[in-house]
């Protein structure tokens, strides 16, 4: 069985379209307390800035970390910070999407994880079409998700879940293959149910580092 999305309380907005989504759920902490907020940071966390990579040996890979999403289509295009970057008590940032540390990266088989809160300038758009027949005209659409090696990776929408309350879909990947995830909230408040839409991988091709690596200025909501 899934694990249940642990819903953290959200802030309303000051305008109705301006949905604040709590933030996303560790699965693996999620079934041991479905009110525990998501992702669980290291027990020393603060806002941490994870700096340059160190240097490795050259046999040594460094994993590529996923780092702008892009749907043309919706007008979205964020940078990408890690779910350990969030402050206590771990409500998503602003002005970026953020990958969830317990999924895997774009360049890795699996599935990769984002979310972003439902403002405008962020996932609002994915909510907005999501609410017209189902999110139907989502169906088909390209996202895309750079990687800070250098890699744009190219995937099509071919689900979209309202009212998710678990990791199903993020958990249904079959062995082999690459999956994305993109979630938002449907609305404020700690019970309320969030908006996932899964991707299928398409290819991925070598891009220059400065269109892969926007510079993320998170800062925490108000």
């Amino acid at each position: 069985m899934a694990a249940a999305l642990a819903l953290g309380a959200c802030t309303p907005s000051a305008t109705p379209q301006e949905l604040s989504p709590s933030p996303a759920a560790n699965p693996a902490s999620a079934s041991a307390s479905s009110a525990s907020p998501l992702p669980t940071p290291s027990a020393s966390v603060e806002t941490v800035d994870l700096g340059p990579r160190p240097s490795a040996p050259d046999e040594f890979v460094f994993p590529a970390r996923a780092s702008r999403v892009t749907i043309s289509a919706m007008g979205i295009d964020l940078p990408i910070v890690s779910s350990d970057l969030q402050p206590p008590p771990n409500f998503p940032l602003c002005d970026v999407a953020q990958y969830l540390t317990t999924y895997r990266q774009p360049t890795d088989e699996g599935t990769t994880y984002i979310y972003a809160h439902a403002r405008e300038g962020m996932f609002l758009p994915l909510l907005e079409a999501s609410r017209r027949d189902d999110g139907a005209e989502l169906l088909g659409m390209e996202v895309q998700v750079y990687s800070d090696d250098g890699q744009l990776h190219r995937y099509e929408i071919f689900e979209v879940e309202r009212g998710a309350k678990d990791y199903g879909l993020a958990d249904s990947t079959p062995p082999g293959e690459r999956r994305l995830i993109l979630q938002t909230s449907e609305g404020a408040g700690a019970d309320v149910p969030k908006l996932v839409v899964g991707a299928e991988y398409l290819e991925s091709v070598e891009v220059p580092i400065e269109e892969a690596t926007p510079e993320a200025e998170p800062r925490e909501c108000t």
